[in-house]
């Protein structure tokens, strides 16, 4: 699927000679429509130039339920908070919900500080669901909007982008239309009151804030309520891309050919006439193309631009975005990309056999895990979602409980299958899941840290089925933080041993007292997980007195930015377990610890599919109450990988002095290198199942957000993923 020259101006012809009927307004035409409109009617204009750098008094965009702020949200986002990025915290919290037509508010800077900008007010306009923003909805959404800003008595002008084509959902002209007719519906029913009066929509690149201008002008000839805009105005931050200065030069050839052709008889016309390119662009545009065209193939005829191809997997590359649901037999897909939305579709799928997908990819032998994720491609996603499953850009999918389960950190893309590339796909690019919940909640607000703080978990279990492993990275990790500037509440192995120094033993109400009244930044713990069958709510965290059940958070009202449980789960028919349960958990058997009933693998895989669903029962607790990022793994790893992940994934996103964390899609990605580097370096990682740990690892949260403090210490720097020394305890499996 391609961009062509054709399709950038709206396919118009142009090397016939035709144009489109707005291909002559620039900001040097000097005539007024003919129409005479009434001091009412709404004033439209159209800016080359940045959003945040128009003069308005209030500054809008769009906003996809759910979706993090991109593009024009995302530049609105950080004009008014450069540090954090409110809008962003406010939809990772789920205060901002998006519905369509729901505008959202926020203050801008200071006026009286050095680095205010114009955004006085911004405002974010609901699109609903991704996938679902059609051009009857988007006609809602102007509505609501015009009939939102014209009640605000100290609004007189507001800057917006055209929403809803940025992305390519709709052509311009159907946002165009859209915004048109939303506005026309409402203006008659304007407050007397109202003070608005013109809408300013920018355009950052030229050849569509003309394809804008002239759909507004051609849409709005006969209206007496809504005013065309007279011309295209320069503004700040107007740039030119390629295919735009591509299309302008060819319109300029179209132009100077043209010329030729009306030359008198015995005149040349073996070449174009000196000047006549460069006069036949407007002349704000010709210190442009010069420099832009440099990048543009010799063969015009041949400039497409595959989607994507833009943005070439860097850390700042916009990330594609994917929302999957699965009920029942079907699996509902939609694609938000850096240059295009693709609508919903429907792919037919057997319950019965996507559960025994996630049963083999769930730990899994060799075999499978080299053929079954070509066939998870390529049979539950749509064929013409393909294409953007690549390394390109990160990937952000977006999934409801149940599409949840399946191991999407297996995808593969088509140079992996290829053989063009080693490494499966989560090695060479962020992915992360967005998990769709039922409901949420606000939690408490709180005031920007100007230091970490972090709640260290390890090894709390019954002392007879203890795990030195997770001994040894809950004292390795704290080191680790500390030596950042980090504030560390560690907590290690149950009563009755001995506590490490800096640190306590762990008991249920001691850590649960910690996540209510405690204000930390990161959570991590190293321990036994454990899930009922029949109960989801009650999957926890094991300890020697009883379970910390996910539904005990509820009342959480400081919600970490991190959570990360490095932790192997057992699937159990039980509930909570009582005191006659937790003596039979507890009993050594053998010289081990027994497992409870039901936890080992059944034939037909049920603790397998138990353990997939837990990570995300547990992640949705935890995102309810505002985390913005949970990491769970959905099997058991060696002892070792544990520790190498912890210390490589903390090692990368925590900040230094000088130098900001990486975001946590890279952190994640370079952490899962490691792990994948040391398959086979010891015994326990020869295993089948071990052999993909690195895919174990489940990222629910923004892969392009960063780890921030405003006064970070001055601390060594990191070690730039080396493998940090293994544990001198005992290795094992958590299991």
């Amino acid at each position: 699927m391609t961009v062509t020259i054709a399709s950038l101006l709206e396919d118009v012809p142009v090397s016939s000679g035709a144009t489109a009927p707005w291909a002559g307004i620039t900001a040097n035409s000097p005539n007024e429509p003919a129409a005479v409109h009434t001091r009412e009617a709404l004033r439209l204009r159209v800016l080359w130039g940045s959003l945040t750098d128009a003069r308005a008094d209030i500054h809008v965009a769009g906003h996809y339920q759910g979706v993090l702020p991109a593009s024009a949200e995302a530049a609105l986002d950080a004009a008014i908070s450069p540090h954090r990025g409110v809008i962003a915290e406010h939809t990772r919290r789920r205060w901002l919900v998006g519905e369509l037509g729901e505008i959202g508010y926020f203050p801008g800077r200071d006026p009286q500080s050095q680095d205010c900008t114009r955004v006085r007010r911004a405002a974010v306009a609901g699109m609903g669901r991704l996938g679902t923003f059609t051009e009857d909805r988007a006609e809602q959404m102007y509505g609501s909007l015009l009939r939102e800003l014209g009640t605000l008595t100290d609004v007189r002008s507001a800057a917006m982008v055209l929403i809803g084509s940025g992305a390519g959902n709709l052509s311009v002209i159907q946002a165009v239309r859209a915004l048109v007719k939303g506005f026309s519906e409402v203006m008659p029913t304007m407050p007397t009151s109202g003070v608005l009066g013109e809408v300013v929509i920018t355009e950052v690149d030229r050849l569509r804030a003309e394809q804008v201008a002239g759909a507004l002008m051609d849409l709005t000839r006969e209206s007496t309520v809504v005013r065309a805009p007279v011309r295209v105005e320069h503004g700040a931050g107007g740039t030119l891309c390629v295919e735009s200065a591509a299309v302008f030069t060819v319109r300029a050839i179209a132009h100077s050919l043209r010329r030729q052709s009306e030359l008198p008889q015995g005149r040349s016309k073996k070449a174009p006439l000196p000047g006549h390119l460069l006069d036949a662009l407007p002349e704000e545009l010709r210190e442009f193309i010069p420099t832009v065209l440099r990048d543009v193939p010799d063969d015009l005829n041949a400039l497409s631009v595959v989607l994507g191809a833009q943005s070439e997997g860097g850390a700042g590359a916009p990330p594609t975005r994917i929302s999957v649901s699965h009920r029942g037999d079907r699996m509902r897909w939609a694609a938000l990309t850096e240059r295009a939305t693709i609508p919903e579709r429907e792919i037919p799928v057997k319950p019965r056999l996507v559960a025994d997908l996630v049963t083999r990819l769930t730990a899994p032998v060799a075999a499978d895990a080299a053929r079954l994720p070509g066939m998870l491609r390529r049979w539950v996603i749509p064929e013409d979602f393909q294409n953007h499953i690549t390394a390109r850009s990160p990937l952000v999918l977006e999934v409801n409980g149940a599409a949840a389960q399946l191991p999407w950190e297996f995808l593969t893309d088509s140079a992996y299958e290829s053989g063009q590339d080693p490494l499966p796909l989560a090695l060479r690019t962020p992915i992360a899941r967005q998990l769709r919940t039922t409901y949420s909640r606000a939690v408490a607000d709180y005031a920007e840290p100007t230091h970490l703080r972090a709640l260290v978990v390890a090894d709390p279990g019954p002392p007879a089925r203890k795990l030195p492993g997770a001994r040894a990275e809950g004292i390795a990790l704290a080191k680790l933080l500390r030596s950042r500037g980090v504030d560390v509440s560690l907590f290690v192995g149950p009563p009755g041993t001995e506590p490490p120094e800096g640190g306590q033993v762990a008991t249920e109400l001691d850590v649960l007292t910690e996540l209510l009244v405690g204000r930390y930044d990161i959570v991590h713990f190293a321990g036994h997980g454990t899930m009922s069958q029949d109960r989801p709510d009650l999957a926890g965290w094991l300890f020697c007195d009883g379970v910390l059940a996910a539904a005990e958070l509820t009342q959480m009202t400081w919600a970490p930015r991190l959570v990360t449980a490095n932790a192997c789960w057992t699937a159990s028919g039980l509930g909570r377990p009582d005191t006659e349960t937790l003596h039979r958990w507890t009993t050594p058997a053998g010289g081990q610890g027994a497992p409870p009933a039901g936890s080992v693998a059944s034939a037909d895989g049920t603790d397998e599919r138990q353990r997939a669903r837990l990570t995300a029962v547990l992640a949705d607790e935890f995102l309810r109450v505002g985390v913005a990022h949970y990491i769970g793994t959905s099997w058991q790893v060696p002892d070792s990988m544990g520790l190498q992940f912890a210390l490589s994934f903390y090692d990368r996103v925590l900040p230094t002095a000088g130098r900001r964390g990486e975001p946590f899609g890279r952190a994640l990605c370079g952490a899962r290198q490691v792990l994948f580097g040391m398959r086979g370096t010891t015994p326990e990682a020869v295993r089948p199942e071990t052999w993909s740990g690195w895919a174990a690892y489940q990222h629910f949260g923004d892969p392009a957000d960063v780890l921030d403090t405003f006064e970070p210490a001055a601390v060594p720097a990191p070690t730039n993923g080396r493998p940090h020394p293994p544990p001198t305890a005992d290795e094992g499996h958590r299991a």
